[in-house]
């Protein structure tokens, strides 16, 4: 079946937009190629041609089905097996396991920091062409520029496929914004409550000063009545 496909002009103005029609091009050119293939073909279509060669002996990467399958179990437990075993169970205690879980990520963290001094020397920030032998050096990178270094790959002529780094580039937008809710939460959150609470600890002290001295005022004006009173029953 012959397909036309009209493409808009709305990319020459825009490089971004230009980018993603660009990839999108090259997608259906290559997929109208296979238009009458089976089921079986369109499958190795996707998972083999597209795929990166390098990739096929990494662990759950040459297949979706093993990582369907993980998330689908990950989704029976949150939603329905975890929630029934737990109904009547107090909630578990964490703390060890959360301190050793931190332990890890900060050594990670450290390990991070110390790849990406490494590999600064090697790597132009602004189009680092697409490496395909086997180098560990150029295996390191570090997670907090990914998806700033990762947007040059959609108005840049990097010899990489812009449609993935434009289907892949949102989900990192959405982990920075999913980290800084959660750092506001667990940490600003936290000190505005420790600021309270000091403010609070700051009042009481004062009202307990407050307090004392008009204790001391009240018993020394006592002792001066009693003074006066038995001066007087004297004096009689």
């Amino acid at each position: 079946m012959n397909c036309k496909i009209l493409w808009l002009n709305v990319g020459e103005s825009s490089p971004f937009i230009s980018g993603l029609l660009a990839s999108w091009k090259a997608f259906l050119a290559r997929k109208m190629s296979i238009e009458n293939a089976t089921e079986i073909g369109i499958w190795d279509f996707l998972f083999t041609e597209l795929a990166d060669k390098r990739t096929n002996d990494w662990f759950l990467i040459k297949s979706p089905l093993p990582l369907c399958a993980i998330m689908l179990c990950y989704l029976y437990f949150v939603l329905s097996w975890g929630p029934r075993i737990m109904r009547d169970r107090k909630p578990f205690r964490l703390e060890k396991i959360l301190i050793v879980y931190n332990a890890l990520q900060v050594a990670v963290s450290v390990w991070l920091v110390y790849e990406y001094c490494v590999i600064w020397r090697h790597c132009n920030w602004r189009c680092q062409p697409v490496d395909y032998s086997i180098s560990f050096k150029f295996y390191r990178i570090q997670f907090g520029i990914v998806f700033l270094h990762q947007t040059q790959l959609l108005y840049n002529d990097c010899d990489f496929p812009r449609w993935s780094a434009a289907f892949t580039l949102p989900n990192a937008v959405f982990f920075y914004f999913l980290f800084n809710n959660f750092y506001q939460q667990s940490y600003s959150s936290r000190k505005n409550k420790n600021n309270e609470l000091k403010k609070e600890q700051h009042s009481s002290a004062n009202t307990m000063d407050i307090n004392e001295n008009n204790n001391e005022k009240c018993q020394q004006q006592d002792l001066k009545d009693t003074a006066v009173l038995l001066y007087s029953k004297k004096i009689s």
